[in-house]
């Protein structure tokens, strides 16, 4: 299982923002502790200090099948971090690089809000994988649903991509977009969309026998006046044989 990079919806008008690129890869037996997190600074629209955080764990069941239990958590630029909602996700291979063009995977994720403000959210998502030499591109594009009301049912599109360069264990550079397309009624109309893109890094931290600590961090730049100006992003997992 790589460790690799997925995204929360906010009520109606929601925003993904800038979140882990969910790798299709799975691999039995491995279990992995993750860790994401999203500051975001924009001093001129009272952005500064917005944060999301997300908590994992995960097991592949199979070299096909993965599942997981989440917690996400969130922080506006004046108040203090308050958890927004607990869940479970499951993921399931469909194509594997070696027998097909590329790696992919559907991947579905429920969480429940955790307090009355905040609704019950679910994602469904397609995910893709491909290698070519020392070069890896990673992405995924996914449909959000925020349950907040029956009578809405507005559905959001967001997509994120992910290219890096294999250098060594230790250090990997690469660029990433992402972003939010807003409700699939309003698509094209830029109303409610976010755009994200920037350089990050990925690697090891430390890997010893069948477990490893492997990190990301990226640094963004808000591309449209929906987005926040910069963000930045940190990742963290911990993965071992079980």
């Amino acid at each position: 299982m790589l460790i690799a990079m997925s995204a929360l919806v906010v009520p109606h008008a929601a925003s993904a923002g800038v979140g882990k690129v969910s790798s299709p890869e799975v691999e039995k037996g491995m279990v992995e502790f993750e860790y994401s997190g999203t500051r975001y600074h924009d001093s001129a629209r009272g952005l500064n200090n917005k944060q999301s955080h997300t908590y994992e764990l995960e097991y592949g069941f199979t070299d096909r099948f993965l599942f997981g239990l989440e917690a996400k958590s969130a922080r506006q630029s004046s108040e203090g971090s308050t958890l927004t909602g607990v869940g479970a996700e499951a993921q399931y291979v469909l194509t594997t690089q070696g027998d097909w063009w590329l790696t992919s995977a559907i991947k579905g994720e429920y969480l429940i809000g955790t307090n009355n403000n905040e609704p019950d959210e679910g994602e469904l998502s397609v995910l893709a994988a491909y290698r070519h030499g020392n070069i890896r591109v990673i992405g995924s594009v996914g449909l959000e649903r925020a349950f907040a009301d029956a009578s809405d049912r507005s559905v959001l599109l967001s997509s994120a991509l992910q290219a890096s360069y294999s250098m060594n264990y230790y250090i990997n550079p690469g660029l990433e977009w992402h972003a939010d397309h807003g409700p699939l009624s309003d698509f094209g109309q830029q109303r409610d969309t976010e755009y994200y893109a920037g350089p990050i890094a990925r690697g090891e931290l430390i890997a010893f026998g069948n477990s490893a600590l492997g990190y990301t961090a990226g640094y963004y730049w808000g591309l449209n006046e929906n987005a926040a100006a910069r963000a930045a992003r940190v990742q963290l997992g911990y993965e071992f044989a079980f």
